[in-house]
């Protein structure tokens, strides 16, 4: 019967299975290329946890720069920096700076 896992799942269901932590990081060192400590290995808490490890430290796969994502840790803040403001309609010195109504009409001497 073939086994089937999840990321989500966590990786002690591996050793329910007879598959150890020092098979597992062998297993990635040997077939991905990656040199993994024990520690590493076991740290991981979930199989997701351990791919993107194993990804990350693998020159197996093509993958772009790491960035540091935090638009979803603070939504209402980086929503209101990403929203275009007329703080410049305020500012002499840019090209939109809008006078104050009123003040290009003649005066009424």
């Amino acid at each position: 019967m073939p086994l089937n896992w999840q990321g989500g799942d966590d990786c002690s269901k591996l050793e329910e299975k007879g598959i150890t932590r020092l098979r597992l990081r062998d297993w990635c060192n040997r077939k991905y290329k990656t040199h993994l400590n024990l520690r590493t290995v076991g740290d991981c808490g979930s199989l997701a946890v351990l791919a993107d490890i194993v990804v990350f430290a693998s020159n197996e796969f093509e993958k772009n720069p790491r960035r540091y994502r935090a638009w979803h840790s603070d939504f209402y803040t980086n929503f209101l920096d990403h929203v275009p403001s007329d703080a410049a309609e305020h500012d002499a010195s840019t090209l939109v700076y809008k006078l104050p109504a009123g003040v290009s009409l003649p005066s009424a001497a």
